[in-house]
């Protein structure tokens, strides 16, 4: 019977997996253009279609496995669809994170999708699906490794133990991260012998563990070969010694994280026992007093802990503080030269989703470490991932999308359930990261494949040097031009704004955006072209 209810739940995941994966697939196919990355990545696909088993030199993830699935799929439908294969490894990566919400966490299949629809809808996992970029590969194959890693705790077999370990090298041969989790599984293990005093069991596990990420971190050291890019950003240990940098790197991370999980965040405050036994006047008395010691310690903690945050360090100084792919005005904006137009609404949204996030972070890490501080291997992995990306060159704020799903997980086993006032805001929080998420994607693809579509026009139909279109990034750094000197330059910014494009170009069109619902102020686009000097 329990099988049976366990295999009817895992049916459930594939069909709303699969449902999702038919209802995005006419907005992948009609993906055509590099974007961010991608542009290395897809060279590398057909560097392997040729023969040629050699990483394009700007390559920085591994990429291994995901140009090799690239090339089986492009043998078949052809480089040009290669976002639909990575559409399909993110609805697989969902299908595989609301299997483990099921069956590790004990949530009931509804609930376990919306939570999955949490992960899945959140902008920076969005971004990730419009082109062939790294996370959703990765992320396959991580919450597998991850899954067989929990069944392992569960049942002690030797087979899922093998599972664990080999697609942990899968997700090895797409980024490096991964060398995260069996370190900080080493380090759960130990904390819990530490507890438990199993030092024969649970150190046995630690060492494993460790030995594990020991021979991981050798194969991508010594056996992997290493483009050139990857040679170039060692580990920046020196951001260890910057407490400006390494504090306001970790608290705003905590605090994108709680504005990405609102409804789990505050799921875990236990307000049906704060409030109870109000009646006895003795007992209520005490927990008003706690309550209001507790809300001064936060308020004093807000102010102690933002005392120190200094945003700029790390990128932005305002929320949502990190850059590259979702910023103010929608997704990777920095990539088409110019100011981007604003959407309705914008600096409120930006400014109230930052203050309440911050506040409820404080609160939320405040409350943890009162209450609910124990050895979890969800919150240790959080704790190592963090450490790491200290030392890495640049933070950008797509690493966050790796520990979202994590941070679920940690909230939920940590909290007593879904409560009610939880799954109604969780709904409607759902249908704003939803339109928000349709918003970004909408304005990003138009965007783009109006420039990558007039750029192939203006070299096709003109016979234009691609090097001297200043299309979008993908573009520039395909048709290298490093002296800059364009003939043609596509831009955010109006001659009205703009002194050069005024008097050193003419206007060729512009371009609108539109879709449905667009919110957006005056999407334009601008085509120029340099004059006669």
């Amino acid at each position: 019977m329990f099988a049976k209810l366990w295999n009817l739940s895992k049916f459930k995941l594939f069909l709303v997996a699969f449902f999702i994966f038919i209802v995005l697939l006419p907005v992948s196919y009609y993906i055509n253009f590099y974007q961010n990355d991608d542009w290395c990545y897809y060279a590398t696909v057909e560097n392997f279609m040729r023969g040629d088993f050699t990483l394009h030199p700007y390559v920085g993830p591994t990429l291994y496995l995901q140009a090799f699935l690239g090339m089986l799929f492009s043998f078949i439908f052809g480089t040009a669809h290669l976002p639909i294969l990575t559409l399909l490894a993110g609805c697989f990566s969902f299908f595989v994170f609301s299997l483990i919400l099921v069956e590790f966490l004990n949530i009931k299949t509804p609930w376990a999708i919306l939570l999955g629809l949490l992960s899945f809808l959140n902008p920076l996992n969005v971004y990730e699906l419009w082109g062939f970029m790294t996370n959703h590969f990765f992320m396959s194959f991580f919450l597998l490794s991850l899954y067989f890693l929990l069944k392992y705790q569960k049942s002690s077999r030797r087979l899922h133990l093998f599972f664990y370990v080999i697609f942990g090298f899968c997700a090895l041969l797409v980024r490096q991260v991964i060398l995260v989790l069996p370190l900080s599984t080493a380090v759960y293990y130990f904390l819990e012998a530490l507890r438990t005093r199993n030092f024969k069991t649970d150190l046995l596990k630690s060492v494993f563990h460790f030995v594990l990420f020991v021979v991981f971190y050798a194969i991508y050291s010594f056996v992997i070969p290493l483009t050139p890019r990857i040679k170039e950003v060692p580990l920046q240990l020196h951001h260890l010694s910057e407490f400006d940098y390494s504090y306001s790197l970790i608290f705003g991370t905590l605090i994108v994280l709680t504005a990405c999980l609102l409804p789990l965040v505050i799921n875990i405050f236990e307000f049906s026992k704060i409030f109870s036994n109000f009646s006895d006047i003795k007992k209520g008395f005490k927990r008003v007093m706690l309550v209001l010691i507790f809300l001064a310690l936060t308020y004093l903690s807000y102010i102690a802990l933002n005392h120190f945050f200094k945003p700029e360090s790390i990128s932005w100084g305002e929320f949502p503080y990190f850059e590259n792919v979702v910023e103010r005005t929608g997704f990777y904006p920095r990539g088409v030269h110019g100011t981007k137009y604003y959407f309705a609404g914008s600096y409120d949204l930006w400014k109230y989703w930052g203050l309440v996030s911050n506040f409820i972070a404080v609160t939320t890490l405040l409350y943890i470490l009162s209450f609910k501080l124990k050895n979890n291997i969800f919150g240790v992995f959080i704790a190592v991932y963090l450490f790491l990306m200290l030392v890495t060159e640049t933070y950008y704020d797509r690493y966050i999308a790796v520990i979202i799903p994590i941070t679920i997980l940690y909230l939920i086993s940590i909290s007593e359930g879904i409560r009610i006032h939880t799954k109604v805001f969780l709904v409607l929080f759902l249908l704003f990261l939803g339109f928000l998420s349709y918003q970004f994607s909408a304005d990003f693809i138009l965007v783009n494949k109006y420039i990558w579509n007039r750029s192939l026009e203006l070299v096709e139909k003109e016979g234009v040097d691609p090097r001297f279109i200043q299309g979008a990034n993908a573009w520039k750094l395909v048709n290298r031009n490093y002296e800059r000197e364009y003939l043609y330059n596509f831009s955010y910014d109006s001659s009205e704004v703009n002194e050069d494009y005024r008097n050193r170009y003419s206007l060729v069109e512009t371009k609108e955006i539109s879709y449905p619902l667009n919110i957006f102020v005056e999407p334009k686009i601008y085509l120029y072209k340099l004059n006669n000097e």
